[in-house]
C-alpha cells in the first residue's frame, strides 16, 4: 500500500515537473493549443492522485485503530482485515469506477482526437455539461 503512494507521489513528481518545464511555451498544431491539453492531463493526474492518496491514508489509519483496540482473538483480526478488504473495493468503485473521472478522461480524449480548435470543444463541453445539470434537475423533479 505505501509503495503504491510512493510510486502515486513520484508519478505526480514527474508529470507536475514536465508539465512547468513545458507550460513556458504555446505549441500549435491544427489549430490545438496542446497547452490546454497538458494542463487538463496533469489536473485530472493530481485531483486522481490527491483523491486516492486521501482515501487509502484514511483507511489505513482506521484499519490500524481497530487492530490496537478491538481486536483479542484470532476472530477478530479476521473480521479487521474484512473490513478493511471491503472498504478497499469501496475506494475502488467510488474513485477508480467514478463518473466524473471516466468524464474527465473522455473529455480530454475527445480533445485529442477532434480537428475542431479548443474554444469551440470547450464551449460544446460546457453547454452539455449545463444541459446535463438542467436534465439531472428535471429527474428530481419528477421523483418528489
Amino acid at each position: 500500500m505505501f509503495q503504491f503512494l510512493l510510486r502515486l507521489r513520484y508519478f505526480q513528481y514527474l508529470i507536475g515537473n514536465d508539465f512547468l518545464l513545458s507550460s513556458k511555451f504555446r505549441y500549435n498544431d491544427l489549430q490545438k493549443n496542446i497547452y490546454l491539453f497538458r494542463f487538463r492531463l496533469a489536473n485530472l493526474i493530481f485531483q486522481f492522485g490527491y483523491q486516492m492518496e486521501y482515501r487509502l491514508k484514511e483507511l489505513i489509519q482506521q484499519t490500524l485503530n481497530r487492530f490496537e483496540n478491538d481486536t483479542h482473538s484470532v476472530e477478530e483480526f479476521f473480521l479487521v482485515h474484512q473490513k478493511f478488504l471491503e472498504k478497499l473495493e469501496q475506494i475502488k468503485s467510488r474513485v477508480i469506477n467514478s463518473d466524473f473521472i471516466r468524464q474527465q478522461f473522455r473529455t480530454i480524449a475527445k480533445f485529442c482526437h477532434t480537428n475542431s480548435d479548443v474554444q469551440s470543444l470547450t464551449d460544446t463541453t460546457v453547454k452539455n455539461r449545463r444541459q446535463s445539470i438542467v436534465d439531472n434537475i428535471n429527474k428530481l423533479d419528477r421523483k418528489t
